[in-house]
């Protein structure tokens, strides 16, 4: 059975060397980021090049939940999957 890690602001600077590292020690990543960089700052501050590498890199080691941490919901939701 694989183990699995949650990473938030998985595409992030340091959530994406926590993903590429834990995914290289055969953990199974769930990464959760909503791109709120590009919303505050512009599309030029987005991240989602560093998701789509995550993405092209780590395949099906990785997966990416486009969540806003503040959402109980979908949190949830993501939590009973």
């Amino acid at each position: 059975m694989q183990n699995n890690v949650l990473i938030t602001g998985s595409a992030g600077l340091i959530g994406s060397e926590a993903t590429l590292y834990f995914a290289n020690k055969g953990f199974k990543v769930v990464g959760v980021d909503n791109d709120l960089r590009a919303h505050c700052f512009g599309a030029s501050a987005s991240t989602s090049w560093n998701r789509k590498r995550l993405e092209e890199k780590l395949g099906a080691n990785y997966i990416h939940c486009s969540i806003d941490i503040r959402d109980g919901k979908s949190l949830e939701g993501l939590f009973k999957e």
